[in-house]
């Protein structure tokens, strides 16, 4: 299974009449306050690779979650998939 990583990187490499979008079975929403040259970073980003500010915005926090959820100690991994899991929970 591709990595959030590798399935965004390919999004800059696709031809350009090939122009797909993947939402996730189950959508909530929330809202973030970001810097405004974060924003302006995931609007180019988004504009370049042809996909929406959203999907970017989704791409690049699952690359983020990834990289941070596979870099945490062991020591305190199984505890934070389990408060993952009655997130997970709560929201469904």
């Amino acid at each position: 299974m591709p990595s959030p990583l590798s399935e965004t990187l390919s999004l800059f490499t696709r031809p350009d009449e090939e122009d797909d979008h993947h939402e996730s079975p189950t959508i909530a929403s929330f809202t973030v306050r970001s810097p405004v040259s974060e924003l302006a970073q995931i609007d180019g980003l988004a504009t370049y690779a042809r996909v929406s500010r959203n999907e970017m915005a989704n791409r690049l926090l699952a690359i983020g979650l990834a990289e941070l959820l596979g870099s945490l100690p062991e020591s305190v991994r199984g505890d934070v998939h389990e408060h993952i899991s009655d997130a997970l929970g709560d929201l469904l």
